[in-house]
């Protein structure tokens, strides 16, 4: 059976256009060319460096870096803590009590200099970030409709508060699969956060109780930018990590 000659020219293109798609700094070329969020996503976005001082505060170190002879609990059953580590795939494990590291562990072969994309951790940063706007008069109150801060907001967006955005009980309507018409990589993968974020709206149907919505920590972002007239990167920079007495550079993803 001969096949169409249209038909192959037309698979061409497809194939052709699916390329160029896929290597575009676009959306879905994202989408499609990364695919799955990583730790090491930090080498794939642009990014800025947030500076730390020329000294540093030192942790003191009174730990014996293997972790072989330490058994935990796990669902009910005591287990090694190094196959549970190694199971979980976990990066970095690290104890602190008060000044002392008792324990640092990197189970899949990592060192304490490997960067790592923080994930929800930036949810903590993002609270300090607003404690510190509303000490300095920046931000007048967690009770604060983010509609204050951010302009051209739905009035159903605008009249949520800061307070609800911290606590992730703002309802937006946000879809955790990973289809490229979802929310989660969209918000992930986009090339204008800002925008996108500005789109969201509200499920009415929903209960006011916690709901991981990414879309709360965009909007809380730019509250902050907003009401200090900085970048984030800048203000975590000046704010936390130079006084904090960082070791290391941190790197933001932008």
């Amino acid at each position: 059976m001969r096949v169409s000659f249209k038909i192959v020219v037309g698979l061409l293109v497809t194939a052709t256009v699916a390329t160029v798609i896929a290597f575009s700094n676009t959306y879905i070329g994202r989408y499609i060319r990364w695919n799955m969020p990583d730790v090491y996503d930090l080498t794939k976005f642009p990014s800025v460096a947030i500076r730390h001082l020329g000294e540093s505060r030192q942790f003191v170190k009174g730990y014996d870096h293997t972790i072989t002879e330490m058994n935990v609990m796990h669902e009910g059953v005591k287990v090694p803590l190094k196959d549970l580590l190694s199971q979980s795939k976990t990066r970095a494990f690290i104890v602190l009590l008060n000044d002392t590291v008792l324990v640092e562990n990197y189970p899949l072969g990592d060192t304490p200099e490997t960067l790592f994309k923080s994930y929800s951790m930036t949810k903590s940063l993002l609270s300090l970030l607003i404690g510190i706007a509303i000490d300095e008069k920046k931000i007048s109150s967690v009770e604060s409709p983010i509609g204050n801060y951010i302009p051209n907001l739905s009035p159903d967006i605008a009249r949520l508060t800061i307070k609800e955005c911290l606590l992730q009980t703002t309802r937006i309507c946000y879809n955790e699969s990973y289809w490229p018409w979802s929310d989660e990589p969209r918000w992930y993968y986009t090339t204008d956060a800002r925008t996108l974020t500005k789109q969201v709206t509200i499920d009415e149907n929903r209960p006011s109780a916690y709901e991981n919505v990414e879309y709360n920590v965009l909007l809380l972002g730019m509250v902050i930018e907003n009401a200090t007239g900085t970048s984030i990167s800048q203000y975590v920079e000046e704010k936390i990590w130079k006084r904090a007495g960082m070791e290391q550079d941190a790197s933001f993803s932008v």
